[in-house]
């Protein structure tokens, strides 16, 4: 039999396997020595001596991951001399003893993510039989000479490491297979003696864009494309030293005249009129070459109109230098008129976002500031530190919201200058000032032949003739690739070619089966045709086209002139372009340029430009038919809100944008993107300036963008129940497509993923649930899959608004086939649901949960209640709706609005409540039942230390507002000793902090998560006690801090002492202003969020946005509103259990003497029911109930509500621990 203890669970498992933790055994099991098992030990150091491991002479298996042996290796492990494989991964090794080499039997060996800066122990290279070593970051910047030692070696893995060659002694490990370099970005070779190894099949280079030999764009390619540029460099070698420099900057901001400058070295002007037609200002872009004294350089002058960043990311590639020049002048007047801030984000920042967005591998850049003559002294040196500081500012500011977000994939972590919070993003000596009579010509010639003589590659000079045969000896811009290989062997071409796509040199679309049978080898051509369509002074051109016309004919009909300007402007008004014009401009560009029209326009479909054709009948019914091209980017009509209201079924997905800011282009390419996907002939396709919607037969699909918020939302909708399952087919469609135009030409971006709950839509419910990234959602690579998911089960929403509500899982997750059966009861529930009222604007009126599904084990006789201010509609006669089930509403009574300026927190009476709540401490109840101290051990549970973890507890008692007001939140203080008292009776260690502000809540949260004693205990509990709304927690002055903030901080990587622990949160504060008195831990009328609005969802406050004076403000009565922010709900961390004291969009109550309803009610059911209840079921039997029954009896409706990523039961087992 095979017996795993696999922290924190018992489980059976193929391989015979053993985990322990040392706060559990002293020594090992008698029965475990005595046993030949396999046995993967995850420990802490200070109890490792006495496990008695060396006793185990038989162990052959060993994983210490996640251990403090910064002091070194326990000794007794290199005792154990049957060892075939060690993990000692995360465990912080600099060094490793020399008596390991007695490991003799030892074959794989983890050692990944620990620090060996000094050097690579040279004891590894005594293990002889060693066949696999992982060594993945752990700072190595040399491997030792001696490890040629290792024969048997077949994997090493020095991922994420600092090396900057690999040496020749490594390929005499004759039996290498595999070796991954990866993410060693100071990688410049790797030994030509690669050649003389027979068995390596697999090489990893990927981001490691220092790569000269061979150069970054072969080894990209993998082994064989590196055997082959050895094999030919050995023959004959050119070395290749012209660079590619991508210059970008506003508009008219000098980057034409700086090339001439840099050029006749001296100052050059060009002739700037943007409405001349003599404007030398740069179309889409220029490219120019660059002599200096020791490399050549490819200045590539893009042009800075918005209308031309759509080329850049097909020019920007790793070996590019990147420079960024910015107007002096036009950066002091923008920020005299706004703030230097603003000018930096919008001159600089914004610059920065679209080169590293589209390549994250480019070097730090270079800053050119111009027009110096027209500022003073103090203004130039102004604004060169306003730049500098708050360049860097916004870059550490995303840094921070990403750290708050504890994203796994952070975006600019990818991007390695910006990742260096102690780097600024400009530095004085990358910055060069230009004017009238002081300039830095030579200074900025001389930083740009250093950076180019790093890049400076030698190509063998078989490699080097097909370059120039593919650059020179044609004159059409496209290719055929039969043309190239009739001339070169067909895999040494396709490596040659690979290379020159990787570098800029040509394009070649692989991939895409239309386009792969051509290379394209004119990119200036490529941008020229873009700008057929993209001009930045598109009236202007078509202008001058219109004047120019001549008839022509299209498919045998005649094009006339009125029908040509009628065209024109559908394009420019609509974005819809008549086949005919688009053919028209393609072939005028044709008899230019030499560029096939049907090669242009599956470029521009390949891009993303240009969607169709699509058939349209014809305008004069006649029989005839034509084609359109749909072009995003010139609809000037926006979609509104009409989305939003027009089916009854409507499921929502909404994808957010983090890190760096995407263009404004973007959004346009993913419109293409989702049109391409789901429209064609048969459907009817709105296209506007903001998004399109394509209409079925009976659903349509929506596709909504805010570049302001970053935002894409996606809705899929229709009236019919039977829709159903297509709805969820296209909704995963359109995911699929949004994510894999990001994946493809931004690869440095960060999405999080929200996917709403349709039965909440359903209800137009104005705060909907929202599930984050969830499980059923995998976007893996290119197959970006949407899981298919049963929909016999039901699941769990909270604005049904009963104790324990359901609704039918096909309403919140893709659940196809559905099935006949299964529609019909989704249309029996839907249907009871509309009987209903449904929410009001004004809060007046709350929706009621009906009957249940069909099959539902629930109790469908009892009563349902709805609680707070409701108005129930008498059936009319023959109504179909649940006769079983009655619908109770307790105190009827609207909600009467605050009178303006009132800013009383009216206290309950003593009266509300119960006799027996007093302020002595319970007795907690001890776990005495032995079928609950079996599960002490059990895998079915978490595991608890014996001090249970630590305590946080935030208590806001008094509140002082920005306009001088104050608040005391009376009782809390109560609240805040009992609630101290109970958790260290339970055996936690309580830190209780008061009166903490916005900011303060945010850094004493994470001061608590960077503690290091958390990784020895088993659990964490949060307490925070405050004023609240339906989104945020409120500081004492008045700032908000958004409740998935403080969630996201508890995540594994933002807490990784507590990873894969369980930790409790309990919210004692309002979640909302539904209530029939005022007197709650409601958000109280003056304190804002900072963006000083409460009425509807804000943004996470974090420290780098703390404004300095809360503005004072009052609550304006609850109206129609947009959507709420997809990130005001839903959980992005597993292992999390959030008790919270009311349901959404309702108030707490307190007690001026004894405190809250919700904290008493947790003081008294953890007392005397943690010894034999998990928490998840005590909250639900205990604490729902007696709150609710004591709002009850009091005439306040309160109903405590909880959110869970528990993986298992979570007991407390108070006064139990095992000897």
């Amino acid at each position: 039999m095979c017996l795993a203890l696999v922290e924190p669970s018992i489980t059976l498992i193929a391989k015979p396997t053993l985990s322990l933790t040392a706060e559990i055994f002293s020594a090992v099991p008698t029965l475990i020595l005595s046993a030949k098992l396999v046995i993967a030990v995850p420990i802490v150091l200070s109890r490792l001596s006495s496990f008695g491991l060396s006793q185990l002479s038989h162990l052959e298996v060993l994983q210490l991951w996640g251990n403090e042996f910064s002091e070194g290796l326990p000794g007794v492990i290199c005792n154990l001399t049957s060892l075939k494989s060690l993990a000692i991964a995360r465990c912080r090794i600099s060094q490793l003893p020399e008596r390991l080499s007695q490991l003799s039997h030892l074959e794989f060996l983890q050692l990944w993510v620990n620090d060996f800066s000094e050097g690579l122990p040279e004891v590894i290279c005594n293990l002889t039989s060693l066949k696999s070593l992982d060594v993945a970051e752990c700072k190595i910047s040399q491997l030792p000479e001696r490890l040629k030692n290792l024969s048997q070696l077949d994997r090493l893995d020095c991922e994420g490491n600092e090396l900057t060659t690999v040496p020749a002694d490594l390929f005499q490990c004759r039996k290498l297979r595999s070796l991954n370099l990866a993410g060693n970005r100071k990688l410049s070779s790797i030994d030509q003696s690669l050649l003389e190894h027979e068995h390596l099949s697999y090489l990893y280079c990927e981001d490691c864009p220092a790569l000269v030999s061979p150069p970054y764009a072969v080894c990209s390619q993998g082994i064989e494309a590196v055997k082959a540029y050895f094999e030919d460099l050995v023959k004959d070698g050119v070395e290749l030293n012209l660079v590619p420099v991508s210059i970008v900057g506003d508009t008219m901001a000098g980057k034409t005249s700086l090339i001439r400058s840099l050029q006749s070295r001296s100052r050059k002007l060009t002739y700037r009129d943007d409405t001349s037609i003599f404007d030398e200002t740069t179309r889409v872009f220029d490219v120019q070459n660059l002599e200096l004294e020791n490399s050549q350089a490819k200045m590539i002058d893009h042009g800075g109109h918005q209308i031309y960043h759509i080329t850049y990311r097909y020019i920007l590639k790793e070996r590019n230098i990147p420079l960024l020049v910015v107007n002096l002048e036009k950066f002091k007047n923008l920020a005299k008129n706004k703030n230097a801030k603003i000018a930096t984000e919008q001159l600089c920042w914004r610059w920065v976002s679209h080169l590293y967005l589209a390549c994250p591998l480019l070097g730090p850049p270079l800053l050119v500031l111009t027009h110096s003559d027209k500022l003073s002294d103090r203004e130039l040196r102004d604004c060169k530190e306003n730049i500098f500081k708050y360049s860097t500012d916004l870059r550490n500011q995303v840094l921070e919201a990403e750290k708050l977000r504890s994203r796994k994939n952070k975006a600019l972590h990818k991007i390695e200058f910006l990742s260096d919070k102690k780097v600024d993003v400009f530095t004085e000596e990358n910055t060069f000032v230009f004017g009238n009579e002081s300039h830095q010509i030579e200074e900025l010639r001389k930083a740009l032949d250093d950076r180019c003589v790093k890049f400076k590659v030698t190509l063998p000079k078989e490699w080097n003739d097909l370059c120039n045969f593919v650059e020179h000896d044609f004159e059409k811009p496209a290719v055929a690739l039969s043309e190239i290989q009739s001339k070169y062997p067909k895999e040494k071409c396709l490596h040659i070619l690979r290379y020159m796509h990787n570098v800029g040199q040509v394009l070649w679309y692989e991939s895409i089966n239309s386009l792969k049978g051509f290379i394209f080898r004119d990119i200036p051509k490529m941008t020229a045709m873009i700008a057929t369509l993209f001009h930045h002074r598109s009236r202007e051109e078509w202008q001058q086209r219109i004047k120019n016309f001549k008839e022509f004919d299209h498919n045998g009909k005649n094009i006339s002139k009125p029908l040509y300007m009628k065209s024109i402007d559908k394009f420019l008004k609509c974005g819809i372009l008549d086949e005919f014009l688009l053919h028209h401009l393609l072939h005028v560009f044709k008899t230019e340029s030499n560029f096939p029209c049907h090669l242009a326009i599956e470029l521009l479909k390949s891009f993303w430009i240009l969607h169709g054709p699509i058939k349209q009948n014809s305008e004069d019914q006649t029989s005839e038919t034509r084609y359109d091209y749909i072009v995003p980017y010139f609809a000037t009509e926006s979609i509104g809100a009409s989305w939003q209201t027009d089916e009854r079924i409507q499921l929502r997905v909404v994808i957010e944008m983090r890190g760096l800011p995407l263009p404004h282009y973007a959004f346009q390419l993913m419109t293409v993107a989702v049109l391409d996907e789901l429209a064609d002939d048969r459907n009817t396709t709105l296209v506007k300036n903001d998004g399109a919607t394509v209409y079925y037969d009976e659903l349509a699909l929506h596709l909504i963008h805010n570049v302001t918020d970053q935002k894409v939302t996606l809705q899929s909708s229709s009236d019919e129940v039977t829709n159903l399952e297509n709805l969820w087919k296209r909704l995963a469609k359109t995911t699929q497509s949004v994510l894999k135009v990001l994946f493809t030409a931004w690869t440095a971006s960060q999405q999080s993923v929200y996917v709403y709950c349709g039965h909440c839509l359903f209800l137009r419910d104005q705060n909907p649930e929202t599930s984050v990234d969830p499980s059923w959602f995998h976007p893996k690579g290119d197959s970006l899959a949407i899981t298919q998911y049963s929909g016999e089960q039901k699941l769990t929403c909270e604005r049904t608004g009963i104790k324990k509500p359901t609704v039918p899982s096909a309403l919140m997750r893709p659940c196809y086939p559905l099935g006949k059966k299964k529609e019909r009861s989704i249309k029996r529930y839907l249907t009871s649901l509309s009987l209903l009222p449904q929410i009001t604007h004004a809060g007046n009126i709350v929706t009621v949960q009906a009957q249940q599904e069909e099959g539902d084990p629930s109790d469908q006789n009892s009563p349902v209640v709805a609680v707070g201010p409701v108005h129930v509609q008498a059936p009319e006669e023959g109504d179909p709706s649940d006769q079983n089930g009655e619908v109770v509403a307790v105190n009827p009574v609207p909600v009467q609005a605050p009178e303006e300026g009132d800013l009383s927190d009216s206290e309950l009476s003593d009266t509300l409540v119960d006799p027996d709540q007093d302020a002595e401490p319970e007795t907690i109840r001890p776990c005495i039942k032995l079928r609950v101290q079996n599960l002490f051990c059990s895998s079915e549970v978490y595991r608890m230390t014996r001090v249970r973890g630590r305590c946080l507890i935030i208590n806001n008692v008094n509140y002082t507002y920005s306009d001088g007001r104050t608040d005391t939140r009376h009782g809390s203080i109560a609240d805040g000793r009992r609630i101290t008292g109970l958790f260290e009776s339970l055996d936690f260690i309580c830190s209780e902090k008061v009166d903490l502000s916005g900011e303060g809540m945010i850094e004493e949260i994470s001061r608590e998560t960077e503690r290091p004693e958390h990784t020895d205990y088993g659990m964490f509990v949060l307490v925070i006690m405050c004023h609240g709304s339906e989104t945020g927690l409120v500081g004492t002055d008045g700032n908000m801090v958004e409740r998935v903030v403080v969630t996201d901080s508890l995540s594994a990587q933002s807490f990784p002492g507590m990873a894969q622990k369980p930790k409790l949160v309990i919210l004692q504060a309002c979640s909302g202003t539904r209530s029939n008195r005022v007197m709650t831990d409601a958000l109280p009328h003056h304190a804002t969020s900072q963006h000083g609005s409460v009425a509807q969802p804000t943004p996470s406050f974090t420290p780098s946005q703390t404004p300095s004076i809360a503005p004072q403000l009052s609550i304006p009565p609850r109206t129609s509103s947009p959507p709420p922010s997809s990130s005001s709900a839903g959980l992005n961390t597993d292992h999390l259990l959030i008790w919270k004291a009311s349901f959404h969009g309702h108030v707490a109550y307190r007690s001026p003497e004894y405190g809250t309803w919700f904290v008493n009610a947790i003081i008294q059911s953890l007392s005397r029911h943690a010894c034999h209840r998990d928490l998840k079921t005590l909250f639900e039997s205990q604490i729902q109930e007696k709150v609710r029954r004591r709002s009850i009896d009091h005439g306040h409706g309160q109903q405590p509500s909880f959110e869970s990523t528990l993986r298992k039961r979570l007991y407390l087992f108070p006064g139990y621990n095992l000897s």
